[in-house]
């Protein structure tokens, strides 16, 4: 016989101890009857002797009733401790059941009306949690995109296959490693460990391969990134049917720079099965197709299809979406729809006001006239000493500066005034040259300033909130930075004594200046992927907290750091960030081939092992007897009540 009690054995002895003398202590305290003297004795005398006759048995009856009173405490106390008896829990198994939850599992094998696979690994979970034997213990992971444990180690299989009902696929891909050193850590000191695999077998290679079965050299010592599985006992029971299987693995939009009215798409589509398959693949904007082709792609091959000059109607919203084909051109479902949509968002389209203050600058007026997506005004500068305009997206001062900044979103200074630059100046270089430009700032995408040459560059004290765009040798000549929320690029010559303006470079680094005021400097990919940790900007002026996010699985709230909302996507679908400055749409889809690879491994290998399929468990013969007991109370108590109110116990 084995005990699990509550708490340790000393604490839980002096409890009952206490217990039992509070009882006899209460049961000695009972209200007694007084004693009165009565002259007339002989009158009383018989009642006395009947008295005195039956005094012995009222004491036992009162030590009958104290002894049902501490019967039924023990049988409390002992139903405390969960006596068992048969084989003990600690000679059965521990055993981590991980079951794949990710979004290959959402496959359905038997046609479009058939259950979705992970149908079938619970199933077969449940199957090998009602194999347990009474003696071991079992704990339920879910594996998807997160790892998430739904039980703790419990032999209750009633409950545990309650768990395993509520487990759904999400639309995110499997995160192996994650769910092998949850399950590492889980087992870690534990008796008989065991880890089972539920799902379809296709995980990344990576993942796979980051196993190792030796312990490491030292103890304590891991290599790193590595799962530790020495002395766990790993199997894999596999699920699934061989399916055909046609997916889009990536679907992308961007507007050109040059001309942000038009805009081109990438689609990437891949042949999962084995047979030559026949697809018509449709490009909507909104709910109008923009292109539909029809290709024919051989088993494993991955074609792209690229559409340049897309343009025309409001709705940036783009959908891709495939259908099967068979021989009469009939479309047909594959196994798994999830990756035969897929969605993309353009970047919206924002016509800018520039306002050019500058004596008269033609290379300068003539390299923002070049950008279709702006508007240009110009002025002198003593006229925007006397009335500074208002109104303007950005500002460009051209070999001068303002007392104050101005109230635009962003502003671009050549060559300021020392004491009029929104950056410290410290000196001055004569015939500097660049040698080290940011490579990870907007401003400097495409662009290439080694061979600039410049007359002379008054050299910047950048403060906390500037960035360095451009050094020579050490000193700072290009400078961006924040300052009062609003954005600013500052240069440290004139275009006057600069051959800059001849190069390819100067409309390039003012059309990338104008699209970072304007907040386009985050990737030209509009879309985002299942399963990650998305950080989307919504804040330019950080004081947001917190945003709402709407998306195909409800509203949920994301918290905002440094301007960005941080917000992991679960779903396949369109997306709405309820931004400061307005609602904010995003774009999500799979575009993981491993997941669109829906054919079922047989054998697992992990760590150039293979896993083997999990064996019988060993019966047991272990039952628990707290609910005898507590019934064997609840019994007491009732006898003690009926000879109590038959005053046959006191």
């Amino acid at each position: 016989m084995t005990f699990t009690p509550p708490i340790g054995w000393t604490a839980f002895a002096e409890l009952a101890g206490a217990l039992g003398a509070l009882a006899i202590v209460a049961y000695i305290l009972k209200l007694r009857r007084r004693r009165h003297e009565i002259p007339f004795s002989k009158l009383w005398q018989r009642v006395l002797a009947e008295k005195e006759s039956s005094s012995l048995w009222r004491r036992l009856r009162r030590l009958i009733s104290l002894a049902v009173q501490l019967a039924f405490l023990a049988l409390i106390l002992f139903a405390a401790v969960d006596p068992k008896i048969g084989n003990a829990e600690s000679s059965g198994k521990n055993v981590v059941v991980i079951i794949d939850a990710s979004a290959s599992m959402k496959a359905k094998d038997g046609g479009p009306d058939a259950p979705p696979r992970i149908a079938q690994a619970k199933e077969e979970a449940k199957k090998l949690i009602r194999s347990l034997g009474g003696g071991d213990a079992a704990m339920v992971v879910r594996m998807d995109g997160q790892t998430t444990a739904l039980s703790r180690f419990e032999p209750d299989v009633a409950h545990l296959l309650s768990v395993v009902d509520g487990i759904q696929a999400t639309d995110t891909p499997a995160d192996l490693h994650r769910a092998l050193q949850a399950a590492a850590d889980a087992l870690a000191g534990r008796k008989d460990p065991m880890v089972v695999i539920v799902g379809d077998g296709h995980y990344p290679e990576d993942a796979r391969n980051a196993v190792t079965w030796t312990p490491p050299p030292a103890a304590g010592a891991q290599s790193f990134g590595n799962v530790d599985l020495s002395g766990i006992d790993v199997r894999f029971l596999p699920v699934g049917k061989d399916a055909r299987n046609v997916g889009i693995v990536a679907f992308n939009v961007r507007r050109y720079l040059a001309n942000k009215l038009s805009y081109e798409a990438l689609v990437e589509l891949q042949n999962f099965g084995k047979a030559p398959e026949s697809v018509r693949l449709t490009l909507f904007a909104g709910d109008e197709p923009v292109n539909v082709k029809k290709l024919a792609l051989q088993p494993g091959e991955r074609v792209r299809q690229i559409y340049p000059d897309l343009g025309g109607g409001d709705d940036r919203a783009l959908r891709a979406h495939i259908d099967l084909l068979d021989a009469a051109g009939v479309a047909q479902p594959d196994a798994f729809p999830l990756d035969d949509t897929a969605f993309a968002l353009l970047p919206e389209r924002r016509k800018q006001k520039v306002l050019l203050v500058t004596p008269d600058n033609l290379y300068l007026e003539a390299a923002l006239l070049l950008d279709s997506n702006i508007t240009v005004d110009k002025m002198k500068p003593a006229e925007y000493e006397t009335a500074p305009a208002k109104g303007y997206d950005v500002v460009v001062f051209d070999g001068w500066a303002p007392a104050a900044s101005p109230a635009a979103a962003g502003a671009i200074y050549f060559h300021p005034q020392p004491e009029r630059s929104p950056v410290p100046m410290r000196g001055e270089l004569s015939r500097p040259f660049i040698t080290d430009v940011n490579p990870d700032h907007p401003l400097t995408r495409w662009v290439a300033l080694a061979d600039v040459n410049i007359d002379k560059s008054r050299v910047f004290a950048p403060g906390a909130n500037d960035v360095v765009i451009a050094r020579s040798i050490r000193d700072p000549i290009i400078v961006a930075g924040k300052h009062d929320g609003k954005k600013i690029e500052v240069f440290g010559f004139g275009l006057d004594g600069t051959d800059l303006m001849l190069r390819v470079a100067f409309p390039v680094m003012l059309v990338n200046a104008l699209d970072w005021f304007a907040g386009d400097d985050a990737e030209l990919i509009t879309t985002y992927r299942t399963g990650k940790l998305w950080s989307i900007p919504v804040d330019a002026e950080e004081k947001v907290r917190e945003v709402t996010v709407r998306g195909p699985g409800g509203e949920v709230k994301a918290p905002v750091q440094n301007g960005r909302a941080r917000f992991y996507g679960q779903q396949v679908g369109l997306y709405t960030v309820a931004a400061p400055a307005g609602p904010l749409a995003v774009a999500a889809n799979l575009a993981d081939p491993t997941e669109s690879d829906i054919a079922p491994v047989a054998a697992l290998s992990l760590g150039g092992r293979t896993v083997e399929a999990p064996p019988s468990f060993a019966p047991s013969v272990s039952r628990s007897l707290w609910v005898y007991l507590v019934l064997g109370a609840l019994l007491l108590s009732s006898v003690e009540w009926w000879t109590y109110n038959r005053r046959i116990t006191v």
